[in-house]
């Protein structure tokens, strides 16, 4: 039997209306589970008072020696009322939180049993909507191609993310090694003439100047996951070259010594603005998954 668009229309209406109804119990579920923990734990902190109280009553009723020794000095009678006024407020706390408690659990569990009732509703309609309309049928075909779609851009932006921070880490690390380098480097100026802490200098050279390349072919991949958006260059550090190396060596003075220094100091410094751009790029993506689970949401 056919149905005309005007009820299709209406039993659409009604179980987009049910689906936002849901959300919304959902969210209050959620909100009210929150409160509840929030009130167990301020009853479980107004208990612990009373108990502490009711020690401090037995302790003024049971211990003679206290009981005495507050009566020598007229304090007694203070104390207890005191303690007995204390106990009365606490109590009145913990009927307050006992009702506070019980009024939050009476809405969770009725904010509950609404959620389950519109959702098995919602069920029976979205039944009744597949067997009775084929424009439905042919619209949640739609819909689930179209999240299919998207959860495979999510996948490919975790993916991206993952090289992303794969690509930071090896950053990191030559500027480690860079730093190294140059905390030897002072102690080679330090200590003149040092052939120990040349060779410790340019082993941590050696090392980060072999990571900048594994970076650089690194971000290659990373381009390829990026799928030509933010693509980003790789790191150019300034090369230290034989030529230098070999006169360090063998001409050691402070002129040398400072110009390895200040390459080392500008490979950090390059390494350092890499690492903020790859920062930048991973927010564009974490940003871009947020708007495709958006678009998942509606």
């Amino acid at each position: 039997m056919l149905q005309t668009n005007n009820a299709y229309n209406q039993d659409y209406d009604k179980i987009c209306q049910m689906e936002a109804d849901i959300e919304v119990l959902q969210g209050k579920v959620t909100d009210y589970t929150r409160i509840e923990k929030g009130v167990n734990n301020d009853f479980d902190v107004a208990v612990r008072k009373m108990t502490e109280l009711e020690l401090e009553a037995d302790s003024l009723i049971k211990l003679t020696w206290k009981k005495i020794w507050l009566k020598i000095t007229r304090k007694y009678d203070d104390v207890y009322t005191r303690n007995m006024r204390a106990r009365e407020a606490q109590q009145r706390e913990l009927d307050n939180i006992k009702f506070r408690l019980s009024d939050v659990r009476g809405k969770l569990n009725d904010t509950k049993a609404r959620l389950d009732r519109t959702g098995i509703e919602f069920k029976k309609l979205r039944e009744y909507m597949k067997k009775t309309y084929t424009q439905f049928n042919e619209y949640e075909k739609k819909i689930e191609a179209e999240n299919l779609r998207l959860r495979s851009i999510i996948k490919e932006i975790d993916e991206a993310v993952a090289v992303v921070n794969e690509v930071e880490a090896m950053v990191k690390l030559a500027h480690e090694k860079f730093s190294a380098a140059r905390n030897w480097g002072i102690a080679d100026m330090v200590f003149d003439d040092s052939l120990f802490f040349d060779i410790m200098k340019y082993n941590r050279i050696n090392d980060a100047e072999g990571m900048v390349h594994a970076i650089n072919a690194a971000v290659q991949r990373m381009n390829k996951e990026l799928k030509d958006v933010n693509n980003v260059y790789g790191v150019y550090c300034q090369e230290f070259g034989s030529d230098l190396k070999f006169m360090d060596f063998v001409f050691d003075n402070i002129f040398l010594d400072w110009t390895v220094l200040g390459r080392i100091e500008e490979n950090m410094s390059r390494l350092d603005s890499f690492i903020i751009k790859l920062e930048d790029v991973k927010q564009d993506l974490i940003n871009n998954r947020k708007q495709v689970e958006k678009q998942i949401k509606k």
